[in-house]
């Protein structure tokens, strides 16, 4: 009974969103995390004082624990799986997202690079959203967790941290993107995108499609942007560079040489 409980994760504090012990289900939850404390509690500290009685009273209880435990952890375990396997959806199209980054911020014309570390920060989201793969029906009398994902009971998915990487991912592409839809910018990349390969490009970055710019710029397009960009800084000396960095800047806090 005692591994049993251990095992379960409920004898710790779980991490809970805030608004969640409205919900029936969560209710339900915590008060079965209590039970599953008290329980724990008393084996650990009064069964070599209880009489055989006493004993037979507690495995009973530990008994309705179990079976309302196995109820909620199949349901929870559901919705957990359901959730992960959106999140790895998300988080993949994320992954595209930071590598298309990556490959704009490896162009020195463009300037600083922007958000290098989003990419770190995606992956340690994605470690506490394990999928949970195969459809073995679990064996919850014996283990109380998923041997597959061990999923605690009341754990959610990071939904709200995903959203918010996404949201900083989506601004650190769309200040790339602003640079290269600059005007002067992009007359420059037409100048030397002398085998026309940048033009289904250029169309996405004036149109700030974050989410096309992954699907299209990959490692070979983006070595050609490089090499446009080079041609285009060598013939302009450190303009391309200070009209990247101008395009980024708020107006008040503009260099003098962007003026005009």
């Amino acid at each position: 009974m005692r591994e049993y409980l251990r095992e379960t994760g409920l004898t710790a504090e779980l991490a809970r969103e805030p608004g969640a012990e409205g919900k029936s289900a969560d209710k339900e939850i915590a008060a079965l995390q209590v039970e599953c404390q008290l329980l724990f509690a008393a084996l650990e500290t009064g069964i070599l004082r209880w009489e055989p009685r006493s004993f037979d009273a507690l495995e009973i209880r530990f008994q309705k624990f179990k079976w309302n435990y196995i109820q909620l952890y199949k349901s929870g375990h559901t919705q957990w799986r359901h959730d992960s396997e959106r999140l790895a959806l998300e988080l993949g199209d994320a992954r595209e997202q930071c590598a298309a980054l990556a490959r704009l911020n490896s162009i020195a014309a463009l300037g600083t690079p922007v958000g290098e570390n989003i990419a770190a920060k995606v992956e340690l989201v994605a470690a506490r959203a394990v999928r949970c793969d195969g459809d073995e029906p679990l064996a919850l009398e014996f283990s109380p967790r998923c041997p597959r994902c061990h999923f605690v009971l009341g754990a959610a998915v990071p939904d709200d941290e995903v959203r918010e990487l996404s949201d900083e991912l989506d601004r650190a592409l769309k200040t790339r993107l602003a640079a290269l839809s600059h005007g002067a910018i992009a007359r420059l990349i037409k100048l030397h995108d002398r085998g026309h390969r940048l033009y289904g490009f250029l169309k996405i970055t004036q149109a700030a499609q974050t989410g096309a710019l992954a699907r299209v710029l990959d490692d070979n397009l983006a070595h050609y942007l490089g090499r446009c960009l080079r041609k285009s800084g060598a013939s302009s000396g450190k303009k391309l560079v200070l009209m990247a960095t101008c395009v980024r800047t708020p107006p008040n806090n503009l260099p003098r040489s962007c003026t005009g």
